[in-house]
């Protein structure tokens, strides 16, 4: 028998104090809602998980990020109630797992808010039962008339009006009329809430440092806006040097609403006025970008060549590059 030498004893050695402190890293409980990595690979109601490899019998885009997580459930994409997977059933695209919660895991009862703080209304817990337009509204625990796999994280929330998956627009819920699937509710918001639908950045000059910013509730395409601009206010359309700048407009344009889901508003770069597409400048100083805030994927340079506000996955505001005969809202900036 051949014998092992000093330094292959030392290899073998730290190799398995590695994978004991993988095993005793992993934990069989939920302390966040991102994190787990334990083994658990059954959801809520039994199904088996599909293998995070494999994208058969539902296809998703998560393979080269989990390829390596078995079937475990895990929560890569930080749904808010917890780990999920992938179901081996066909008919089932995905559910939540029952992973039970670490003793340090705060699940107090939280009190019955009867307004919304913000858009989205993940605070509300009231008791509307009704959607926008008039529909009943379907009990969390049946999976009749609509299948979907909140029936056993919001169980115990009757058929109230809710907001388990962050939609944008506020508390929905699935409606007991077989041909419309789920609908938006109607809940008002507290006093002194955040209201996207009625706190627009009110009209007149904001400043920020050497700069004046005034936003025009009026939709014009790129052109007309930077001529508006101009003609009327002796000013162009804004220009953002500095990350300051860009989180103080950010924060005060407007964003889409339930009643108006296609807000944007134009800035004042464009790839028109370079030498080649895709060079994007600033229009009236004639400077390339020395700061960026693009979305993901951004900018697309097909026949997309002025720049505007867009709200991304995170809901926030951040560039995007638009048809410049689009009708969109736009903001002038003046020294």
């Amino acid at each position: 028998m051949k014998r092992c030498s000093t330094s292959y004893v030392l290899f073998c050695g730290i190799w398995f104090v590695w994978v004991l402190a993988l095993h005793v890293t992993a934990k069989e409980c939920i302390e966040n809602l991102v994190d787990y990595d334990g083994t658990v690979s059954t959801t809520d109601t039994g199904r088996t998980c599909q293998q995070w490899s494999e994208t058969y019998p539902h296809s998703h885009q998560l393979t080269e990020k989990l390829g390596d997580q078995h079937n475990y459930c895990r929560n890569a994409d930080n749904e808010p109630f917890g780990p999920w997977c992938y179901t081996t059933d066909a008919a089932t695209r995905w559910e939540y797992c029952t992973v039970p919660h670490c003793d340090s895991y705060d699940n107090s009862p939280k009190p019955e808010q009867n307004c919304r703080m913000d858009q989205q209304g993940r605070n509300y817990t009231g008791k509307v039962i009704k959607t926008r337009f008039g529909q009943t509204c379907q009990a969390w625990s049946s999976l009749a008339p609509h299948q979907h796999p909140f029936s056993v994280k919001m169980a115990d929330h009757e058929n109230y009006c809710r907001n388990p998956d962050d939609e944008d627009y506020g508390p929905w819920c699935y409606t007991t009329d077989p041909d419309t699937r789920w609908e938006y509710c109607d809940i008002p918001y507290c006093e002194g809430a955040d209201n996207p639908e009625k706190d627009h950045w009110k009209r007149g000059w904001q400043r920020y440092e050497d700069s004046c910013y005034s936003i025009q509730y009026t939709k014009k395409n790129w052109f007309d806006a930077k001529d508006f601009c101009k003609n009327n206010l002796n000013a162009y359309l804004a220009e953002i040097q500095t990350s300051g700048e860009n989180n103080f407009l950010m924060n005060l344009l407007p964003k889409p609403t339930l009643d108006d889901n296609f807000i944007e508003v134009w800035l004042g770069g464009n790839d028109v006025e370079s030498e080649m597409f895709g060079r994007f400048i600033w229009s009236k100083s004639g400077s390339e970008f020395n700061f960026t805030d693009w979305g993901p994927g951004e900018p697309s340079r097909y026949s997309e060549h002025c720049l505007s506000t867009h709200l991304y996955r995170d809901r926030k505001l951040h560039w995007n590059d638009r048809t410049c005969y689009w009708g969109n809202f736009f903001v002038c900036e003046k020294r």
